[in-house]
This record gives C-alpha cells, sequence and structure tokens, in this order.
C-alpha cells in the first residue's frame, strides 16, 4: 500500500481518478522491495517455466519425474496449468476502471512472465506519474516493453574491488580503466565526478543474455556465485564493488544505448522476522522437549546472520538442515511421507495457516506511517496500541476515523474489506495460498538439491524468502505445541484440516489476535 513520499507530487497524486491511483498502488505495491513476498509478484517467467518442463523426463511406466520425483513433476505440471499464458494483452482505461487491481496484476503477471526484472517493472510507475491520459500511459508501458521483449546480450562493465583468480572457461576480462571503451570511461568518471562510485584501477567486463539491464546485473550475480563456488584452494575469488555497474544495451539498434546503476540488491524483500533474546529464551525452554528446536533455532539465526551481511548463497545454505530435520514428523501419516515431499506440504500449510494474520501486519505497518497530508506527524492522527486494539480500530467503528484520513487511499480500503473475508471466511484464500507455497517451496527444495548434488548456486531471493517464512513459522508452530502439550504432529494434522476442508479446524480470528505463537491454542 504505496504512499507518495519526498519528492512526489501528493497533490498531483490526490488529483488521479480513483481508479487510476488504485492501479499505481497495486502495480508499486506487488513490485516494491519492501513488501513482503505475499502481496509481490512471484518473479517467474515464461521461461523459467518451459526450462523446467523441458527437464521432466516420462519413464516406460508413463509417469513423469523431474529430478527422479514424481511430486515435483505434478507441481510443476499443476503451477503450468494454473499459470496464465498472455503476455501483451492491451488494457483500456475502461477495463482498468471496472478492476483496477486485477488488472495491474495481469499486466505486471504478463511481463514477467516475458522476462523482465521486478526491478525494472517497478521503475516503470513513473510513467503513471508523467501526467498524461490514462489510456497513454497504459500504452507506453505496454509498447515500451513490448518492443525490448527478446532476450538479448548485454555487455557490462564491473569493478574489481580485490585481485584474484580468474577461470578461463568463464570467458571473463580485466581490462584498466585506461583500456576500457569510451561509453564505459564516460560513465564511471560521472559516477566519481558525482561521489557514487570511486574508480577502480580493473574493470570486469561480461556478458550475459537477458531482457534488461537489470535482469543482465542480477544474470551476472548469478555467474560470479557460480565461479565462486567453482573455484578451489588455494585459489582465491576476485571481490567486486556493488556502488557501481555499466550496461551497455544493444538495443535500441544500431549503436544502443549504456547506463550506470548501483547493483541491485540480491534481497529484495522484507526482513524476516528477527530472534530477540526474549524470543531465543523461549525456544530454548521448549527445546528441553522437542530437541529439532536446537537446531531450527541455530540455522535460522545463522541464515539472518548471513543475509545481513548480503549473501542470498550463503542464507540459503543456513537453511539446508532445516530441510532435512525442521519439518521431521515422527507420527501419524505424516512420518510416512519422504522428507522432501513432507518438508513441501508442511511448509506450505503453516504458510498458508498464517494468511490471516500476515494480512492483518501487512495493514498495521501501513497505519503506523505518516498521513501524507500530515507531514510533520510521526504518525497518523491515532494511535495503534495492542493486538487487540489494532484489530478492533479496523474492524469495529474506530475505522471510519481511519477511512475518512485515507479516503483518498483506495488500496488500504481494499485490504481491510480482504481482512473482513478472511475472518468471516478464509477458506479459499488460504487454500490459494497453500496452494502457491507448495510449489515455491518445491523450487526451494530443488534448489538445495542442485547445490547439495551438483553444487549448483542458491541465487533465488524470492525461494529464500519463503523459505525463510516457513522457518520461522515451523519455529513458533514446534514451540507452541510443547506449550500447549501436544506433538508437532498433531497440530500439524489439525493445521491440514483448517487450511483444506475445514475452516472451522481454526480459530482464524483468535490467530490473527493473539499471533503466530498462540497457533497450537487456536487449533481445534
Amino acid at each position: 500500500m504505496w504512499t507518495p513520499q519526498a519528492g512526489f507530487q501528493h497533490s498531483q497524486y490526490v488529483k488521479m481518478p480513483a481508479e487510476q491511483r488504485l492501479f499505481l498502488q497495486r502495480w508499486i505495491e506487488m513490485l516494491s522491495p519492501e513488501v513482503n513476498f505475499r502481496w509481490r509478484l512471484r518473479p517467474v517467467s515464461d521461461g523459467l517455466l518451459r526450462r523446467e518442463l523441458a527437464a521432466v523426463e516420462t519413464t516406460g511406466t508413463d509417469k513423469r519425474r523431474l529430478n527422479g520425483s514424481t511430486l515435483y513433476a505434478a507441481l510443476l505440471d499443476e503451477e503450468w496449468r494454473e499459470t496464465p499464458k498472455a503476455m501483451f494483452q492491451r488494457l483500456t482505461a475502461a477495463e482498468v476502471a471496472a478492476d483496477p487491481v486485477r488488472r495491474a496484476e495481469r499486466m505486471a503477471h504478463g511481463l514477467m512472465l516475458a522476462g523482465y526484472s521486478p526491478q525494472t517493472l517497478h521503475g516503470a510507475h513513473r510513467v503513471l506519474l508523467n501526467g498524461q491520459r490514462f489510456q497513454d500511459q497504459l500504452d507506453e508501458m505496454q509498447k515500451w516493453h513490448a518492443k525490448r521483449t527478446a532476450a538479448r546480450t548485454f555487455r557490462l562493465a564491473v569493478p574489481v574491488a580485490r585481485s584474484g583468480t580468474m577461470i578461463k572457461s568463464f570467458g571473463w576480462e580485466q581490462p584498466y580503466f585506461e583500456t576500457l571503451e569510451p561509453a564505459f570511461r564516460e560513465l564511471v568518471v560521472a559516477a566519481e565526478t558525482a561521489g557514487h562510485a570511486p574508480r577502480s584501477a580493473r574493470y570486469l567486463l561480461v556478458e550475459v543474455t537477458a531482457h534488461d539491464p537489470t535482469a543482465a546485473a542480477m544474470t551476472f550475480l548469478e555467474h560470479f556465485d557460480r565461479y565462486q563456488l567453482q573455484l578451489r584452494p588455494p585459489n582465491k575469488p576476485f571481490a567486486i564493488g556493488h556502488q557501481l555497474v555499466i550496461v551497455h544495451d544493444e538495443y535500441p539498434a544500431p549503436k544502443g544505448r549504456t547506463v550506470r546503476f548501483p547493483m541491485p540488491p540480491r534481497f529484495a524483500y522484507e526482513q524476516p522476522e528477527p530472534v530477540d533474546g526474549k524470543t531465543a529464551q523461549r525456544v530454548m525452554a521448549a527445546a528441553e522437549r522437542d530437541p529439532v528446536l536446537h537446531t531450527l533455532l541455530l540455522q535460522y539465526l545463522l541464515a539472518l546472520r548471513e543475509l545481513a551481511k548480503g549473501s542470498v548463497r550463503d542464507a540459503f545454505q543456513a537453511l539446508l538442515p532445516l530441510l532435512d530435520v525442521g519439518f521431521a514428523c515422527d507420527e501419524g501419516p505424516w512420518a510416512q511421507r519422504t522428507t522432501f515431499a513432507r518438508t513441501i506440504e508442511i511448509a506450505a500449510i503453516l504458510v498458508a495457516a498464517h494468511t490471516p494474520r500476515a494480512h492483518f501486519g501487512h495493514l498495521r505497518r501501513y497505519l503506523r506511517r505518516p498521513v501524507p497530508t500530515n507531514p510533520k506527524a510521526t504518525r497518523g492522527p491515532w494511535t495503534t496500541g495492542g493486538d487487540s486494539a489494532d484489530l478492533a480500530l479496523l474492524t469495529g467503528p474506530g475505522w471510519d476515523e481511519v477511512a475518512a484520513a485515507y479516503r483518498w487511499n483506495g488500496l488500504l480500503a481494499q485490504r481491510r474489506d480482504e481482512l473482513l473475508d478472511l475472518l468471516a471466511a478464509p477458506g479459499p484464500t488460504v487454500a490459494r495460498t497453500r496452494r502457491t507455497a507448495r510449489w515455491d517451496m518445491a523450487r526451494a527444495v530443488r534448489a538445495r538439491h542442485a547445490f547439495a548434488h551438483r553444487g549448483e548456486p542458491m541465487t533465488d531471493a524470492y525461494g529464500l524468502s519463503v523459505a525463510l517464512e516457513a522457518a520461522y513459522l515451523c519455529l513458533v508452530a514446534r514451540c507452541s505445541a510443547v506449550e500447549r502439550g501436544i506433538s508437532f504432529a498433531d497440530l500439524v494434522t489439525r493445521l491440514d484440516a483448517a487450511t483444506g476442508d475445514d475452516p472451522t479446524a481454526l480459530d482464524w480470528r483468535r490467530l490473527v489476535t493473539e499471533g503466530e505463537w498462540a497457533l497450537a491454542r487456536c487449533a481445534r
């Protein structure tokens, strides 16, 4: 739920027609790096799905297998069936006015399928602020991306911060600054003059195939991870600077275009839940009856530490033991499943069960921000308190005051209506979340296999964000089960019913009010 900040004309934003403003808000919400993955656009392209489908093998018994697993193949086939195939369908202003949120999602999803990076699509919101007629803005966004849809070669120049061993098969070069081509040298000097990045003695020259400059930079970072994994002691890798990357795009022909920007962050998602000292003590107390919690807590803290250093690969690696033992259940029907099938299913159940509470938290975080019409205030015109008070504010008579202060914010009103629907009938939304989480966790587990068996780098930041939330919820769920005196398997069985055919198996309102630590107490 985007709020215009410094640098945007709030008066211009408020003057927009309501449907145009709602389209803009949803566009930014699903592509902003500050938002939880639940409201983000899943970065799954048509090319990715087709590469995964091409790896599926059919055995003599007509069983489809991916990485030797029929489950992986079945989940991938299900995701492919449910994925819309239209990439560049023109939208009219009248269509957007009828359903701004869904139309924004459809347009962005089509562009994501075409292979564009979330960062590039996020930047497209500037078109919606240029003051043109709304239909002209929609057409400009569609045409700009349609002209550049073909994957093409990008040439990158990345500063080398420390020398090291090169691997010849990668085809990289490390020329001195003085020997760079003129366009690259000019941008290096411009960045140095502006104080954005110091000049380096050497620069790494790389060619990659992508759909846009940001995607090219992210692809290079994946290649750089693979280079670091392949290098063996006593050889040491060279280090790169992250303050600057220069990218030459061969489009538009014949000369192309060269741009510079800071290296994009590897983890552009909301930060995972922290664990403070009080929480750690609570977990350790529960670990006396559930020893698995020792491993869960340790590996989760290690993942947070590596993520704070900026390493998606090392954070993913720290979560590997969680995928092996964190979701273990040695009783009931769960004990009969294979390790990774159980991990995928239980993680999806926990993510789905957290849906109403996460939705409530999304609203709370927004309402604690300043109101643009009152920029000097540190909060809105009300003070949010405990969970019960905040829920009452959103669902009771106090909402009228909130709605009046945010009457220009259609997305806030829509998210509040969705919260009411979740409290009244959570079944359909929770079931969709569970299905999507199953696809995401399957991809994360396959990445774990690729790393453990083939040394492939784990660079899927979206998959990491889902896995981190699942790990945190697993930690909390195990503690909650111990505190109530039931087994983790028993709790999962109840949550399986609540997120499946029997939503009444969970007290959803109480879960929203008391939080995820009350999960076992809310399960009936």
